[in-house]
């Protein structure tokens, strides 16, 4: 159902209360998370641990923020959402709040393993909740656009500010206060995101899983988003090693992700409005055009030299980042039914691991390979080509956007 058709037929409002407290929760978790891994490995290292136990601490937590949820949505999908932020965010808050005091390796791990759990269910209660936010005005993308907006926010203020903490040495202060804005947002969001009833009657279990990936055309959504996150990880992975290694410019670095997270700040929901009615409200169009973008963009990095052809790079490349990442969550609930949400965001994220683990093993190697062969430049060429077949295959044989879909939502 395009946004458009949403606005005209049933004059849903642009913007609710409830959105703006889905916003604002994603604003106060993502000052957490990001305070975390902004400076998780400068802490692990303080404690005295070797370079092998720091590694494994923060793989336990990310592998577990990233893969709990799939387990538990089973059980997620039969609560309330609010009731779900409500435990998630205190038992991450718990763990931080816990960490500075973990007093071996042993206890260090079992914390973190802890504090994963809890942000992996509130990042799935999070999804529901903005999803049922969504249901309620006229625009998905313009909903999930705001939300990538407040986490683009957090993501610029809280790393400089928790390293600022972390320099000066105030380390139980730093993570008291992480672990006191998880336990802030989930009591806030537990009370003013109620539902009057859970999201789903009694399911069988692990059959939802298998309901969901029988959806039609969900496969195709899956491949697309696992496009998209490994061309995404270029920006974290590829860029860095090229402008350290091929342009000996590493201190300009920080210039190019302050520049991607101020653009998406900005330019997120303007430019969102205007590739809905660009695409007519078409997710799926609008996912398969965020490809053709990122491959200007690569194609840009390699037809201009220097930096300033990075530049250029990223600011094409954040427009591309503005339509892909909303896309994603408006296509799922567009394919969906309401009672599979926690089942299918989960899926979701496997593709999206898989994505964007896939996406900096490739580029890092490739990059490595023509960096060998003085091809420096060519690496953006052969990474803008990759997106176009890319572009090519979400495209091929999309099925057309019948009145079945249209009435899941």
């Amino acid at each position: 159902m395009s946004g458009v058709q949403v606005e005209q037929g049933t004059a849903k409002p642009r913007f609710t209360t409830r959105l703006a407290m889905v916003v604002a929760h994603y604003g106060i978790v993502g000052m957490g998370y990001f305070g975390v891994l902004s400076v998780l490995v400068v802490a692990l290292r303080d404690e005295k641990l070797t370079a092998g136990q720091v590694a494994l601490c923060s793989s336990t937590f990310l592998i577990s923020s990233k893969v709990a949820k799939i387990p538990l949505a089973v059980f997620m999908d039969r609560l309330r959402p609010n009731m779900s932020l409500l435990a998630g965010c205190w038992l991450a808050g718990a763990a931080f709040a816990l960490l500075p005091a973990a007093s071996s390796f042993a206890a260090v791990l079992a914390v973190l393993f802890l504090a994963g759990i809890g942000v992996s269910i509130n990042a799935l209660a999070s999804k529901q909740v903005a999803a049922e936010a969504s249901d309620g005005i006229s625009s998905r993308t313009t909903a999930f656009a705001t939300i990538n907006v407040a986490v683009n926010i957090a993501s610029a203020v809280a790393a400089p500010v928790a390293l600022f903490i972390i320099d000066e040495g105030r380390k139980q202060l730093l993570f008291t206060a992480i672990g006191g804005m998880y336990a802030l947002a989930g009591t806030v969001s537990a009370w003013s995101l109620r539902s009057p009833k859970s999201t789903s009657a009694a399911r069988p279990g692990w059959a939802v899983y298998r309901e969901v990936i029988r959806t039609p055309h969900l496969w195709r959504l899956l491949m697309a988003n696992a496009f998209g996150w490994f061309l995404y990880a270029q920006l974290f992975n590829a860029l860095p090693l090229y402008v350290t290694e091929s342009l000996d410019a590493g201190a300009e670095l920080g210039l190019l992700f302050t520049a991607n997270a101020l653009l998406i700040i900005v330019l997120q929901v303007p430019l969102g409005h205007a590739f809905e009615r660009i695409t007519r409200g078409d997710a799926d169009l609008l996912m398969a055009l965020s490809f053709v973008t990122f491959g200007v963009a690569f194609l840009i990095g390699g037809v201009l030299p220097g930096f300033i052809g990075l530049v250029a790079l990223v600011v094409v490349f954040s427009t591309a980042e503005a339509m892909f990442v909303p896309s994603v969550d408006v296509s799922l609930l567009e394919k969906i039914a309401p009672t599979q949400r926690a089942a299918g965001y989960s899926v979701v994220s496997i593709a999206t691991a898989v994505g964007e683990t896939a996406g900096a093993s490739a580029g890092l190697t490739v990059l490595a390979w023509m960096q060998g062969l003085h091809a420096d430049r060519g690496f953006w060429m052969v990474a803008a080509t990759v997106a176009l077949m890319f572009a090519g295959v979400a495209r091929w044989g999309r099925p057309a956007r019948g009145k079945s879909t249209q009435e899941q939502l």
